[in-house]
């Protein structure tokens, strides 16, 4: 069991319980002819994914208030000859996606164990569904575990200068303090992270006791400037709406002078979990997925 025990006003809270564990599962497919895909091809990966397991369809429509989708997926994406990733979206409704054959995409769709065994059972089956005018085929399936929270998480602080969180696929952030249909499209570490805390110390309502660890996250974490250079708001089109989003990455100064072990422990689980599960809302549809770097 990985205890975190974090002290407020010398009173020693425990925010932990027994760890979960988390699949973060690479696919690697092909079509059989050329297709035109939506603009977001998020909406691909969820279809097929329902193809592929009826049952979730469920898990995609929960709406369980308070209580965040225990699956996150990006679009489809391919690399280039430079080895660099691109995942496919449009901004613009008039421009159209292009499925090749002959060309090998990917997806990566991450969940909680308590949705591991539908989501593989469903990547299973994807092989040969028919969608979008075209046969999809699987040429390759991986995937890794985690357990969270743990006191050797993937993302460690140690010696770090800095940690850079880049947006592999544009991020539409909540608001963790009030629940409003305003985006608050903010990078400041808590607002970020803000879904990611809320998950790792299983804090589901907004109120003091979350917020405080939003406050360690602010601390910890203090945005570099230069994310007004570096950050830029945008809007993609899905389902024939229009999603405000970000894009780019922002820089984050680590601070540790006058934190305990438990809350750089805490922290460290908190990026791990975002490196893995997403950040901000709409994780289900493809947005919020992206890679983090420590700098030391």
């Amino acid at each position: 069991m990985a205890l975190i025990v974090i002290s407020f006003d010398g009173k020693r809270v425990l925010f932990s319980e027994p760890p979960r564990k988390f699949y973060m599962i690479h696919v690697s497919l092909h079509v059989s002819n050329p297709a035109i895909l939506p603009p977001f091809t998020g909406k691909v990966v969820k279809s097929l994914l329902i193809k592929g397991n009826p049952d979730l369809e469920k898990v995609f429509k929960s709406s369980t208030p308070g209580y965040p989708k225990p699956i996150h997926i990006t679009p489809l994406g391919y690399r280039r000859r430079d080895k660099s990733v691109v995942f496919l979206w449009k901004k613009d409704r008039s421009r159209y996606i292009e499925a090749k054959p002959g060309r090998q995409y990917f997806f990566i769709v991450s969940c909680s164990e308590d949705v591991s065994t539908m989501v593989l059972d469903s990547i299973m089956e994807i092989n040969g569904v028919k969608l979008f005018n075209t046969e999809w085929s699987i040429d390759a399936v991986t995937a890794s575990t985690h357990d969270l929270p743990s006191s050797k998480p993937l993302v460690r602080l140690d010696n770090a200068k800095s940690v850079k969180i880049m947006f592999r696929t544009p991020v539409q952030p909540i608001d963790p303090y009030k629940k409003t249909i305003y985006k608050r499209m903010n990078i400041l570490p808590g607002i970020l992270l803000g879904y990611n805390a809320g998950e790792i110390t299983r804090m589901y309502k907004r109120g003091p006791e979350y917020w405080r660890i939003l406050d360690i996250l602010n601390y910890v974490l203090t945005e570099s400037i230069t994310y007004w250079k570096t950050v830029k708001p945008i809007e993609i089109l899905y389902d024939n709406k229009l999603i405000p989003t970000l894009t780019g990455y922002v820089k984050y100064w680590i601070t540790l002078d006058g934190v305990d072990e438990n809350s750089k422990i805490l922290i460290e689980n908190i990026l791990s979990h975002a490196a893995i599960m997403g950040v901000g809302s709409s994780r289900s549809i493809g947005l919020g997925h992206i890679e983090i770097k420590v700098e030391h």
